[in-house]
């Protein structure tokens, strides 16, 4: 619908659009929405305009930065001010697009204007039409399937029916939002009342059938009238979606007598039983979390004393399951009932398409869980198991001590749910947990909750030992009251899980873990569950905080002796937590509070130690895939093992294996050299069994013998890995390595992320250069690779000179070099696998955590004891070292963990990042080795990642490098065509004029060792850059400096014969200018000695040419500014050519022609120029050496050229960077440098030196 103004005030929103358009700063206006904004409200102050205005304007702004909508619909556009103000608070919050509806094409016509010059014209899109039919296109055509933020501000009685046209379409879910403006004044009843009702309200209205007319009741009639036409009826007649439950707010800024109304989706929540369980442990904390609402319970025999209907005014009661998963309100359902029901409920559920949350236990066994899994993944809906006590407040302090490393490796995990019950309950009880029946006894009851918050916090064990049975000397009913459950990791630990009934304790043992640096021991349960039965509610003050006699013990030792002191529980988030993790995954924002993967993994623990009771045998975890392969369902296994939300640090998957190359080869593979292929792009076509043809071309050279059955096996199994992960796209890398020492020593490491949501800003203090330390365990400087982000985080100034990664992070800062996702869960794992060769090596998962903490803690000790190092150079020799250091250090310390492998057949799932990466290494391997690595990701990010490098996509390449490579790249390494892009004869602006590369190559390099250290470090050469100073310090030599050189020139230029011959001057001007540049900008390119030097030739050559030129003219006087200007001219244009800007020359050119003292010298200006610079540099090499660095380069930041003696020696290094065994290097580095803001890319075969480094950095800075 339009916005049409009364025709006393028509015509002034073309005035507006003068009146922007008309600003004499226009340019500094253009492509800032918040200028564009300020004219609006000013001009607004003579006008008045139907815009939703400052206060208002905020409070949506607010709503924009808590939402995050990727697109949002505006209906109502009129002159732009919303359509400017709230899109670009969605491009700022990472949106994709603003969609603004708009009647008036006059209107629409302005807006558009209005919005490109605040520079959203890519972003913000117009619609010109009526509402109604723009939302059924855009909802019909696909291009908007799911509203997430609608802002309604347009023709007042359209507002219910276009919500009904969204609903009618599905594109209202849980946590769409809608803000709707003027429902005050001019006022909104029917849309109040609309959203504001409850199901059966809009359900009992919805009988009468769809509006054939717009409510008008209650709207302003010159609201009604002043918009569309007289008798305007609805284009289309939709009742909506009455099930559809809201929860709205009236949102009014103080001051205002307008309101905006803000309504969102909220998930009903069906709650399946109402016994203890569910008034207990579900229903208080449904009603904690403003997202969900309780909307309906099923309760077979309601009692006078125990009804939910009357517990819970206005919710509805069912008798039945099916009849309420029939309900179309309902979203979630929660399954209380006793466990043998679970399967058959939530299988209910699921496939009547509800989200489901089952109580533990999730099913009594494994096969009726998979079974529910998969159906869950089939129908898209999520399943997840109530283990609420992963939010013990015990618990939590517990897992805070093992994960922040103060108990160190544990060796025993002790677990204990103890009560001393001797008697046997009534034979009468009605309680199942005293029933024989299917997940009925006590293992099942409180082991799923010991045992998830083992694997929880561990991960899976590799044996199971059980003793399960009744610890009461009466027990009629044969039920297992009580267990002890061991649990045999790899590592050594040990975790006993255990509860029994007979316990005659004062205070009952909770945890006792101990480890090599410390034990923790606790009593007494959790006090949540105690107090909700006391009626103390989530929402009561003191509610999950433990009194301080409950609190538990930490001992550790200290001087050789066991110092124990009190560890406060911390206050946790309580259960409620639970069910806002519930809410942020069905939102899309997380992982689920307890998956049914995850408390399937705790069934089929309980099972084996149940088998292991009855057979006095310990079991084995790891051959689970085995076992399963004997049944039917192993597919709803299949499914499971691939959600990666489910999956732990690692895994290892088996894939089918028809391959001769895996097994004992009768011709066996051998490779020729150690190469790569790589490709990135969209999943590869397998059907014809056919890769692209670069790697076709790669195998023949490298591989003898064929890797394709294997190789097609492992990419079979990826693609539908990702498929049903939701990713299609991926970085594939075969890497053939030839067998080598390297790795011995074990180089223990975790991958760093590729993708980030956030980029941590540049942090501009420059202490120290302690970069190439930053990233030890990625590679040794030996053996330089580049990594997963290519980046070598500069400890103090955050710049990432990405130089194959050559020295790993040694702080637990995350990488700063990551491609900036465009996607708010970016992937943070990899698949890979060996086809020829031994698998890469893990750290055990039950305490990979523990091997982070060491790793994090080794790269801490090597910066301490190395403080004050600076890195000047990419082969530096003091980070070669450190990082030995470090890689030795964590082969000893991460040893005694023991080490698990992939077999042949396998692929292995991990992840990266410091956070939750898994500890690895590539194994030793003498012989030949055959890698396959697959990063998957979004393909905006794999664009962004091969923009940022240089590279198109997609793309398919091998990796090799040659002596001509190395030699071509060297004499080129500065030599770009043009720094906007290729050239192109037609296109001039691409014309780009580079001297030094024509000059470098004569040019030698350096040769500072060859010199006395005294009179190198005189000429600026270090072997560090020197400690930062403060500023006082740089105008104390400033001063000192200029005054030394301005006096020594002129000193020296009065005692010269042939100067005083000539009455030259004893100085010339431009020498001043010189002085500030070359000892108070010391750092500047206009400061450095070619500059300096060779500016002053050119401007003594065009100034002293000029003059004369205009002397040949009698009438030359009269326009000596015009000889100046044009020398100035002439030598600042040069000088840009050639490199040499130095701004005092320009002073020089022009006294030459215009200074008549200057101009009698003629050519004789020369000699006086050059005896003056040359003084000027040698007081300034002298001065600026003292505490400073001059200069930085005497020709120029750029490699200069090598010898072919050089060039072959650096082949040896280089071909080693290509041909690196490491598994997480990349290939096919581009042949450019890249300098961005916190950015530098630097390809293979340049080695910075110090000065080098010095430059790149400061210009990264400015950028």
């Amino acid at each position: 619908m339009s916005t049409q103004v009364p025709a006393s005030d028509a015509g002034k929103e073309l005035k507006l659009l003068h009146y922007i358009y008309g600003q004499p700063n226009l340019d500094e206006i253009r492509g800032h929405p918040q200028k564009v904004i300020d004219l609006i409200h000013e001009f607004e102050k003579n006008y008045r305009f139907m815009i939703i205005g400052a206060e208002k304007g905020k409070f949506i702004t607010k709503l924009i930065d808590e939402q995050k909508p990727k697109t949002m619909i505006e209906l109502g556009c009129y002159v732009g001010y919303s359509a400017i103000l709230f899109g670009d608070a969605v491009r700022r919050n990472g949106g994709e697009r603003y969609l603004s509806l708009e009647l008036n094409p006059e209107f629409a016509a302005i807006a558009n204007m209005l919005v490109e010059l605040a520079g959203l014209r890519d972003f913000v899109r117009i619609i010109v039409g009526r509402s109604d039919l723009s939302l059924h296109k855009l909802l019909t055509s696909g291009e908007v399937k799911e509203v997430e933020l609608l802002f309604l501000d347009h023709y007042k009685p359209a507002y219910t029916t276009d919500l009904k046209i969204c609903e009618h379409f599905g594109a209202i879910v849980p946590g769409s939002v809608l803000a709707a403006d003027n429902v005050l004044y001019p006022g909104n009843p029917p849309y109040l009342e609309y959203v504001r009702s409850t199901v059966e309200q809009k359900r009992e209205a919805a009988k009468a059938g769809p509006s054939q007319v717009y409510n008008t009741t209650g709207i302003a009639e010159r609201a009604v009238q002043s918009y569309v036409e007289k008798d305007d009826v609805p284009t289309f007649r939709f009742v909506g979606n009455p099930n559809l439950v809201y929860e709205s707010q009236l949102c009014q800024p103080e001051g205002l007598r307008d309101a905006v109304e803000v309504t969102s989706k909220i998930y009903n929540v069906g709650v399946v039983g109402y016994g203890f369980s569910a008034k207990i442990f579900h229903i208080p904390f449904v009603k904690e979390v403003p997202e969900l609402k309780l909307y309906a319970v099923v309760q077979r025999t309601p009692k006078q004393d125990d009804d939910a209907e009357k517990d819970h005014p206005g919710v509805k009661s069912f008798r039945t399951t099916e009849e309420m998963v029939q309900d179309p309100a309902i979203d979630v359902v929660i399954i209380t009932t006793a466990p043998d029901s679970h399967f058959a409920l939530s299988k209910l559920a699921l496939e009547a398409g509800k989200h489901v949350v089952c109580e533990k236990p999730f099913t009594p066994t494994t096969q009726e869980a998979d079974e529910l899994v998969a159906i869950a993944k089939k129908n898209n809906k999520q399943l997840a198991v109530f283990q609420n006590r992963r939010w013990d407040a015990d618990f939590v302090t517990l897992s805070k001590l093992v994960k922040n490393g103060s108990l160190g490796r544990i060796s025993e995990f002790e677990t204990h749910f103890d009560r001393h019950r001797p008697e046997e309950p009534a034979s009468d009880s009605h309680k199942w947990k005293n029933k024989v029946i299917p997940g009925g006894s006590a293992i099942y009851d409180l082991g799923t909750h010991l045992l998830d918050q083992v694997v929880h916090l561990l991960g899976l064990p590799a044996r199971v030992t059980g003793f399960i049975g009744s610890a009461r000397e009466a027990n009629s009913s044969s039920y297992e009251d009580s267990f002890t459950v061991l649990l045999h990791y790899a590592n050594g630990t040990l975790a006993t899980a255990k509860a029994t009934v007979v316990s005659p304790e004062d205070e009952q043992l909770r945890f006792w873990v101990r480890g090599d640096k410390g034990s923790f021991k606790k009593y007494h349960l959790d006090i949540q569950e105690d107090q909700l039965k006391a009626g103390i509610m989530p929402q009561d003050k003191g509610y999950g905080r433990e009194p301080r006699e409950r609190y538990g013990a930490l001992t550790t030792i200290k001087d050789g002796k066991p110092v124990k002191e009190v560890v406060p529980t911390v206050e946790p988030p309580t259960y409620t937590e639970y069910y806002r993790k519930l809410v942020r995954a069905l939102n899309g924002e997380g992982d689920l509070p307890a998956s049914g993967a995850e408390a399937r993994e705790v069934i089929r623990l309980i099972e084996l130690a149940r088998e292991s009771s009855r057979t006095g045998r310990t079991l084995d975890v790891s051959p689970i895939m085995s076992a399963l392969k004997a049944v039917d369902w192993i597919f709803p296994v299949t499914i499971l093992m691939m959600d990666v939300k489910s999956l732990p640090d690692f895994r290892f998957f088996p894939y089918p294996v028809e391959s001769k190359e895996l097994l004992p080869p009768d011709d066996p593979i051998t490779l020729n050299i150690s190469s790569s292929w790589t490709y990135c792009g969209p999943l590869l076509t397998l059907e014809s069994c056919k890769l692209p043809s670069s790697f076709n071309t790669w195998a023949e050279s490298t591989i003898n013998g064929s890797i394709m059955p294997s190789l097609f096996s492992f990419l079979t199994y990826v693609h539908d890995f990702l498929t049903r992960n939701n990713q299609s796209h991926y970085w594939l890398t075969i890497r053939a390595s030839k067998g080598s020492d390297e790795f011995d020593i074990p180089r223990w490491h975790t991958d760093d992320l590729f993708f980030s949501p956030l980029r941590p800003p540049i942090n501009h203090r420059r202490e120290s250069l302690f970069s190439p330390i930053t990233n030890l365990l990625k590679s040794t400087w030996t053996r330089p690779t580049t990594n997963q982000d290519l980046s070598t985080p500069i400890l103090t100034s955050k710049l990432q000179t990405k130089h194959h990664e050559h020295h790993p992070a040694l702080t637990p800062t995350p990488p700063t070099a990551q491609i900036p996702s465009t996607s708010p869960t970016p992937t943070n794992w990899k698949l890979t696998t060996t086809l020829l060769g031994p698998g890469t090596l893990f750290i055990p998962p039950a305490t990979n955590h523990l091997a982070r903490a060491t790793q994090q803690a080794a790269k801490t000790a090597a910066r301490t004891a190395h403080p004050n190092h600076i890195c000047v150079s990419v082969r530096c020799v003091g980070c070669a070292m450190a990082a030995e250091s470090v890689r030795e250090r964590l082969a000893v310390e991460l040893g005694a963990h023991g080490t698990v492998q992939a077999s042949a057949g396998e692929c292995v799932f991990f992840r990266v990042g410091e956070d939750e990466g898994a500890v690895h290494s590539e194994p030793r391997s003498h012989g030949d080795r055959v890698f396959v690595n697959v990063i998957p990701g979004h393909e905006a990010d794999l664009r962004a990642l091969m923009a940022k490098w240089g590279m198109e996509y997609p793309r398919a390449c091998k990796t090799y490098q040659s002596l001509e490579h190395i030699c071509h790249s060297q004499q080129n390494s500065s030599m770009a065509s043009s720094p906007h892009g290729p050239v192109t004869l037609s296109h001039p602006t691409t014309w780009n004029f580079d001297i030094d590369r024509y000059v470098n190559p004569f040019v030698p390099a350096p040769r500072w060792h060859l010199i006395p250290k005294p009179f190198a470090y005189m000429l600026g050469y270090r072997e560090r850059p020197p400690k930062p100073i403060g500023n006082i310090v740089i105008a104390l030599w400033s001063l000192v400096g200029a005054f030394c050189g301005v006096a020594l020139v002129a000193s020296v230029s009065k005692r010269v014969p042939s100067f005083e011959a000539r009455d030259a001057t004893v100085i010339v001007g431009s020498f001043g200018a010189a002085a500030v540049i070359e000892f108070g900008a010391i750092d500047s390119p206009f400061a450095q000695p070619r500059n300096a030097v060779l500016s002053q030739v050119i401007a003594c050559f065009f100034g002293v040419g000029i003059s004369k030129l205009f002397a040949l003219d009698p009438r030359a006087e009269s326009y000596t500014e015009l000889g100046g200007a044009l020398a100035c001219a002439l030598t600042t244009a040069v000088m840009i050519l050639t490199k040499t800007t130095h701004p005092p020359a320009g002073a020089t050119a022009l006294l030459a022609v215009t200074h008549s003292q200057t101009v009698a010298l003629g050519w004789f200006l020369f000699p006086v120029m050059l005896l003056g610079v040359t003084l000027m540099q040698a007081a300034a090499v002298v001065i600026n050496n003292i505490q400073r660095r001059y200069p930085l380069y005497w020709w120029t930041s750029h490699p200069l050229s090598r010898s072919r003696g050089d060039v072959e020696k650096a082949i040896q290094k280089e071909t080693t960077s290509v041909t690196s065994h490491y598994e997480d290097s990349l290939t096919d580095v581009p042949r450019r440098l890249v300098v961005e803001h916190g950015d530098i890319l630097v390809p293979d075969g340049i080695l910075l030196s110090a000065e080098e480094h010095e430059v790149l950095l400061k210009i990264s800075e400015r950028l």
